[in-house]
């Protein structure tokens, strides 16, 4: 087929492969610092490690197993086990990761926000976490109902095969269409919503205290200087995250819910252009995180650097005025500006 030939040549088999090890071996890389290093085992960094667990099944399990597909279109050969979990654990993978960050959103304004409650810690992400889990499982069991192998006739002349396929065609069509509405609202709509809520809050805040450093004392001016920066760097790292996680996946839940709707069930064809740009789009959606924690978080830039340049001794030291730095500092008070930079540099062990 050409379409299959066209997508499968060497050089772009190539660039996905290299895609997806970049992908898989980052976000292992992601863990295995946070792990490392006792000093960046914080809540934010214990939930970047879920999220790069979810990229990581996605990125080394998942899509490999798509591209796979391309090599034999006609026929599904993996039985019901992989039926189900080429479709059902996308699924998994894509909640886990949605709430992952709403998590890290709701935890980000705790801090910055409503500094004088509750925070959540160590000890809560142990139950946060599995909790996670068990919403990406319950979303991700209609789509383990839904798709079975099932065997299909195909014609061609005067002869009759039997194929093999992947699909909804056993289940009744309702089923498949509030499986798809269901998977809009709980897996992307409800996520995004908290995210772009708590996100908005804290952009508001920060709004507020710089608008207030102007009737501080001149005394002040260097550490709110300081602060104005450290408040636009994590506006920036917040809406780039919220941005590229609606963009990458939307498309994702948009194909799924016309297919769906339109009388099929996601399962189009391989060679087709929809898939492909989807696959992109989840490969992409795997790697982009690591790069934003390189550009925007001192504690992983100073980690990996460390890991490269293999130099152990580098490990345990922390720059001065890094996030590290500022952890293990008591809180910083100004006179005349006390409440706004206690509560900023509170707010700098929230940044990921």
């Amino acid at each position: 087929m050409p379409h299959v030939e066209r997508w499968s040549n060497p050089c772009n088999n190539l660039l996905r492969g290299i895609l997806l090890l970049f992908a898989v071996s980052s976000n292992f890389l992601v863990i295995f610092v946070v792990w490392r290093n006792k000093k960046m085992r914080n809540v934010t960094n214990i939930l970047i490690c879920n999220l790069s667990a979810s990229d990581i099944i996605l990125a080394g399990i998942i899509l490999p197993q798509n591209l796979h597909d391309l090599s034999h279109e006609e026929d599904f050969h993996e039985g019901p086990l992989l039926c189900k979990v080429a479709f059902a654990f996308p699924v998994l993978c894509i909640t886990s990761a949605s709430y992952t960050l709403a998590t890290m959103a709701f935890e980000r304004r705790n801090c910055i926000v409503d500094s004088l409650k509750t925070q959540i810690t160590n000890k809560h992400c142990k139950v946060i976490i599995p909790c996670v889990w068990v919403i990406a499982f319950l979303a991700a069991t209609p789509t383990i109902i839904e798709f079975q192998v099932v065997d299909q006739q195909r014609t061609e002349g005067n002869q009759t095969e039997i194929h093999q396929a992947c699909n909804s065609d056993m289940v009744p069509r309702a089923f498949v269409i509030g499986n798809g509405i269901m998977l809009l609202f709980v897996t992307y709509i409800v996520p995004l919503v908290i995210i772009l809520y708590n996100y908005s809050r804290i952009i508001h805040f920060v709004v507020q205290q710089t608008g207030s450093t102007g009737d501080q004392n001149t005394t002040a001016a260097p550490v709110n200087s300081t602060i104005l920066k450290k408040k636009m760097k994590i506006i920036k790292m917040l809406i780039i995250v919220a941005v590229l996680f609606a963009v990458s996946w939307l498309p994702y839940f948009i194909t799924l819910l016309i297919a769906k709707s339109t009388g099929s069930d996601g399962s189009e064809s391989a060679s087709s252009v929809t898939f492909m740009v989807k696959i992109s789009l989840a490969a992409f959606s795997t790697a982009y995180n690591v790069v934003l924690y390189v550009t925007f978080n001192p504690m992983f830039r100073q980690a990996f650097i460390s890991i490269f340049m293999c130099n152990r001794k580098k490990q345990n030291k922390i720059a001065p005025g890094s996030d590290l730095d500022t952890q293990n500092r008591a809180p910083e008070t100004s006179r005349g500006y006390h409440g706004t930079v206690n509560t900023m540099v509170h707010t700098t062990s929230c940044k990921p």
